[in-house]
């Protein structure tokens, strides 16, 4: 039987084996589709990630969408034993800090 654990490592095989120029080239085309498909407008909000590893690089639609004024929001992994996924807005200034992953997530401090 195949376990949730198999699946997620074949699929990082296969996002591993994807070669950089390819990658790019996915960030830049996924782009223009959003702007063709009016996935990105002003006034709008969305929720993105900053991506791991070999994840999909979605930075190039995020700083697109902040240059059209959209409103972005990132994930923020929830403390432990919480279910709910929180969202950040982005905002002026870099407050970003390590989750207990090891992945960046932007923290906005009030104040």
């Amino acid at each position: 039987m195949t376990t949730k654990t198999d699946i997620r490592r074949l699929l990082r095989r296969a996002r591993n084996a994807v070669p950089d120029d390819v990658r790019a080239q996915a960030a830049t085309r996924a782009v223009q589709f959003a702007l063709r498909q009016h996935l990105l407008h002003r006034k709008r909000r969305a929720g993105f990630y900053i991506p791991a590893k070999s994840e999909f690089n979605c930075l190039p639609m995020i700083d697109r969408a902040l240059q059209m004024g959209m409103t972005c929001y990132l994930p923020m992994v929830p403390p432990s034993r919480q279910k709910k996924l929180w969202f950040s807005k982005l905002g002026d200034g870099p407050h970003w800090a390590l989750n207990r992953y090891g992945i960046p997530e932007y923290v906005r401090h009030n104040g």
